[in-house]
């Protein structure tokens, strides 16, 4: 498994402005996009398997305490959002 650590995001829920922060632990395969010129196949690493540890959330600069559900839901899904952004940029 490989690891991004401190990703964070920033969103509005409720009407507040929350961050969010953890690390993405996830796994690439292999995949073959086929040839490319003569007789040459191009490869690529495509992330796979992604999941957030150490999820945090925070309004301002106060840690917010046992947050709802949906807010986690919300905030789990934008930090991968955000670390396969990080994954496709550094691979391009």
């Amino acid at each position: 498994m490989k690891k991004i650590e401190d990703i964070s995001t920033t969103f509005v829920w409720e009407g507040r402005e929350v961050t969010a922060w953890g690390d993405c632990d996830y796994d690439t395969h292999e995949v073959d996009l086929g040839p490319e010129g003569h007789r040459k196949h191009c490869f690529v690493h495509v992330p796979c398997d992604m999941s957030i540890s150490r999820l945090q959330v925070a309004h301002g600069d106060k840690d917010i305490e046992n947050p709802d559900k949906n807010l986690l839901q919300l905030a789990e899904r934008l930090l991968l959002e955000e670390a396969d952004a990080k994954i496709m940029y550094a691979t391009a």
